[in-house]
């Protein structure tokens, strides 16, 4: 049979100036057309990265044409495509994705408890209550520290990790802090003290990205 793997290698760019940081070695089963990564190896000068042996037992890694997001019910992470999202994104998204695995895996909630508090805290005319909100800030807080995690222990140049959580990061972690704060998610927002809930919400996001930065230098 036919080797039915795509196999690619990818340049890591810094996002801002363009100048490479790395590169990706990609090998995608495009058998049955689910684009299944069978290899995902992260090159840094002399230093190499297997990136799926994060991926957690009995998970399928794959490229879909669509937003990158994990589905805990079918055990599936998808890390979306790197041409329509440019390699470093993707690079550091597909990261976060693994992440979001990982904890669920470590975690004490079902796929369907998890994916229903997803569904109600993001659509706008859902009841939600502060905790369901909570919930999903912390997860991906978690899921963004296992990225920023690897990503400085491996040792990407500082100027690419200050780029990663400027113009990637903190525009995700934002983008999911909307709810609280949205005035079209508010009447669905279960509590009598909306302010002490959107003050609380504030300390998680700025705790940490304060952490964060200082980490850097």
């Amino acid at each position: 049979m036919a080797d039915a793997l795509n196999r690619t290698t990818l340049t890591i760019d810094r996002i801002l100036e363009g100048s490479s940081v790395g590169t990706i070695d990609l090998a995608v089963d495009l058998d049955r057309g689910n684009n299944t990564v069978k290899e995902y190896t992260l090159h840094l000068g002399e230093k190499s990265l297997d990136v799926l042996q994060y991926v957690p037992e009995g998970w399928s890694f794959r490229v879909e044409h669509s937003l990158p997001g994990t589905r805990t019910l079918g055990k599936v992470i998808n890390a979306g495509d790197p041409e329509n999202w440019g390699v470093s994104r993707w690079f550091v998204t597909s990261l976060h994705e693994i992440g979001h695995a990982r904890e669920f895996v470590k975690g004490k909630m079902s796929a369907g408890e998890l994916e229903d508090i997803y569904e109600r805290v993001c659509t706008i005319n859902r009841e939600k209550t502060p905790e369901d909100i909570k919930t999903v800030v912390r997860e991906e807080i978690k899921a963004w520290t296992f990225a920023v995690d690897l990503l400085t222990k491996f040792g990407l140049p500082s100027d690419f990790m200050q780029s990663v959580y400027r113009f990637v990061v903190f525009p995700y972690l934002r983008s999911y802090l909307s709810p609280a704060f949205s005035q079209f998610h508010e009447p669905y927002i279960v509590t009598k003290d909306i302010d002490k809930f959107r003050s609380e919400v504030k300390k998680m996001f700025f705790s940490w990205a304060r952490d964060n930065f200082l980490r850097l230098g």
